[in-house]
């Protein structure tokens, strides 16, 4: 078994919100050591450490990654940091897990995916919906042909968020568009590694709703894949009763995806999948990767059709050309 060898030792850079999930699913586990935090904020990061024994402080990014006791890091900063501290691991030796997106565009993702090839080290991306129960349901049954081929899929992501929890997140030069970079990344990327496709096509249409955002906060995409398939994303920043489904039509069945990560129905079967632990999951797949080597649903390297595709989404909402007109093309 995996913990039973020694521990991976892990440096966590970046104490946030998503930082301290991190932190409490490598202190579940047996198989990975938190060895030590960085955050510039410095008390933010000494109250993570109060609370997880044997952790150190450390004083700077370069502190971390100069530690030999430290063999992989987790980052869990904000999205324009990933890419030039992913690649300084790297260059140190260190295996990364980095959080989503896996940088703010597709060719820093294919640089950073390099790096690791390169230096012989893993990168992950914490694309965390692939370890959703649902979501590995369908991509299962799909890949079994249960539905026959697919034709349509539909995901909706409605939420309302007081706020994003991180005030990084309303400045598109660091976060890259928050409905975007912070929340598509995970419907696309749900998507596509549910139906193992290819997009072909990109049609997308956006607009501003609450002024909070700063920025875009309702979304709606529509994907041709090489397949055949269509998909239509909608997503809202500003939305109750919030939620996420999905309904993936087949040419035989049909498949129902509700209650968030535990809801799946092939047409009137009906099933509660058990509770999951996505980060705690992620958390195993980067512990083997390390130890065992072997590969992870959550390679960098499967990822880059999500980036390519976000790419694609934020080069056709940056056209100077209106919204209604677009939708009409869209329709043409």
């Amino acid at each position: 078994m995996l913990w039973s060898r020694k521990p991976v030792s892990i440096g966590l850079i970046g104490c946030g919100a998503m930082g301290e999930i991190h932190a409490h699913a490598i202190a579940r586990h047996g198989g990975a050591r938190l060895r030590c935090v960085f955050d510039p904020d410095r008390a933010r990061a000494a109250d993570l450490v109060r609370k997880h024994h044997g952790v150190r402080l450390a004083e700077s990014l370069e502190n971390v990654l100069a530690d030999r006791d430290v063999e992989a890091v987790l980052i869990a900063t904000p999205h324009n940091l990933h890419k030039p501290q992913t690649l300084a691991a790297l260059q140190a030796g260190k295996h990364v897990l980095v959080e989503k997106p896996t940088a703010l565009n597709h060719a820093d993702a294919c640089e950073m995916t390099e790096a690791a090839r390169r230096y012989g080290l893993r990168l992950l991306v914490g694309q965390v919906m692939r370890f959703w129960p649902n979501v590995a349901r369908a991509r299962e049954a799909i890949a079994a042909g249960r539905i026959g081929e697919v034709r349509q899929v539909i995901r909706r992501r409605m939420m309302r968020q007081k706020d994003a929890g991180r005030a990084w997140a309303y400045d598109r030069k660091q976060a890259g568009g928050w409905i975007i970079q912070g929340n598509a990344c995970h419907e696309v990327d749900a998507v596509l590694y549910m139906l193992d496709g290819q997009v072909a096509r990109v049609e997308a249409l956006a607009t501003r709703n609450n002024p909070k955002w700063n920025d875009i906060d309702e979304l709606a995409v529509l994907l041709a894949l090489e397949s055949g398939a269509i998909c239509s994303l909608s997503q809202s920043l500003n939305c109750w009763p919030d939620g996420i489904d999905t309904v993936i039509i087949g040419t035989d069945a049909t498949i129902t995806l509700s209650e968030v990560r535990r809801g799946f129905a092939i047409d009137t079967d009906t099933t509660i999948l058990g509770a999951s632990d996505g980060f705690g999951e992620q958390i195993h797949d980067f512990v083997a990767a390390v130890r065992e080597g072997t590969p992870s649903r959550i390679d960098a390297g499967n990822i880059l059709e999500t980036m390519r595709t976000l790419d694609r989404i934020s080069e056709q909402l940056a056209e100077p050309e209106p919204c209604t007109q677009r939708a009409v093309h869209a329709l043409a």
